[in-house]
């Protein structure tokens, strides 16, 4: 899984509708995969994503070199664009598992997907 990936997922327990986004993640195994870097498609890429979202979770995985806010100067930076490039496209995590912070669900990573399947008793 990817952190791109990561950015869009949320758990989507019955009643669990607050404080359920961004989920942690809780690294067993994880792979730098290289990829080739196009920074016009990072550009474009990053208007779409909650960088506040992100923002957490690449702190909380010991990446500190992401400022909280974006500056419009960020996205000229080219060394700014390739450390972005590496955690969004190259980090993979291989096993571990997502956990919401509000109702502490696990969703695990096995070979780098994310089992998102709820139970019938977890449906809205």
């Amino acid at each position: 899984m990817r952190l791109l990936s990561h950015n869009l997922l949320m758990c989507n327990v019955k009643g669990c509708s607050e404080n359920n986004y961004p989920l942690r993640i809780l690294v067993q195994k994880s792979k730098i995969i290289e990829a080739e870097l196009n920074p016009d498609f990072l550009r474009k890429l990053v208007t779409k994503l909650d960088w506040k979202g992100l923002h957490t979770t690449l702190i909380s995985l010991d990446f500190h070199k992401f400022p909280e806010q974006l500056a419009e100067d960020d996205w000229k930076n080219e060394e700014f664009l390739k450390e972005l490039h590496n955690v969004l496209m190259q980090t993979h995590i291989i096993e571990g598992k997502l956990v919401c912070p509000n109702c502490q669900r696990e969703y695990p990573i096995v070979n780098g997907i994310p089992n998102m399947i709820l139970k019938d008793s977890e449906l809205k």
